[in-house]
């Protein structure tokens, strides 16, 4: 089956004169495994996102993501690596409001070859996928995603992330605003989609309740020496 993620003696700071926010000796994610990592707010999450989908680089270290080392790629070839093969559901959704909810959907199509092709008919891609998301298709599609509830918009960011089947899915705390019920159906219909396209999903969240729907939970700590909670 082969690694989509693999991380060798990775060392992270925000500045050289701060400390070390992430110290990670190894870590691994196995093609198609959907992940859990668990940690307090501070704990390095969102940083170690932004390290695996090529947004930072570390200090030292090797990250193979994909196949692909993205510490030796430059700025502009990890942004199309990323563009091309990781899809993002990010924790404020970072929809453009002033799109409608399918050309929201379609962005990544729009910055992606690969994706477009992938996605084939991409319109109705977005489409499928926004049905599949449990939303009003006919109802929504020409309105603006700002007007749509946080819930909906929520399953508007994971269609986006799912269109034209990147190779990973990375989420960082989407479920935050959503009652239990809520968060539930959610995954459930994240899960379907991301087992349909034989894709690794990495879920990061500080709700624990969440951990036993995944394939494997890790809690960050395990893995990450460094004990200083980032601060911006």
């Amino acid at each position: 089956m082969g690694l989509a993620v693999e991380l060798n003696d990775i060392v992270y700071r925000w500045r050289r004169d701060r400390p070390v926010v992430l110290d990670i000796p190894e870590f691994s994610v196995p093609v198609g495994e959907k992940l859990f990592i668990a940690g307090p707010s501070g704990s390095g999450k969102t940083t170690l996102l932004n390290l695996l989908g090529g947004v930072d680089l570390p200090e030292r270290g090797e990250m193979t993501i994909l196949g692909e080392r993205l510490d030796l790629l430059s700025a502009n070839r990890r942004d199309k690596f990323r563009a091309d093969r990781i899809g993002f559901i990010f924790q404020q959704f970072n929809l453009v409001p002033y799109l409608s909810v399918v050309d929201n959907v379609l962005l990544p199509c729009r910055f992606s070859a690969p994706r477009l092709a992938r996605a084939s008919d991409a319109a109705n891609e977005a489409r499928r996928l926004l049905g599949a998301m449990d939303l009003p298709v006919d109802d929504l599609t020409r309105r603006p995603v700002a007007d749509l509830s946080v819930g909906q918009q929520q399953r508007v960011a994971a269609a986006r992330a799912l269109i034209g089947r990147p190779d990973l899915i990375i989420t960082d705390e989407p479920t935050s605003s959503l009652d239990e019920e809520a968060r539930r159906a959610f995954l459930d219909l994240l899960f379907a989609e991301v087992q349909s396209a034989g894709q690794t999903l990495i879920f990061v969240s500080h709700d624990s309740r969440l951990a036993d729907a995944f394939d494997r939970t890790m809690a960050l700590a395990d893995v990450n020496r460094a004990s200083v909670l980032e601060t911006v």
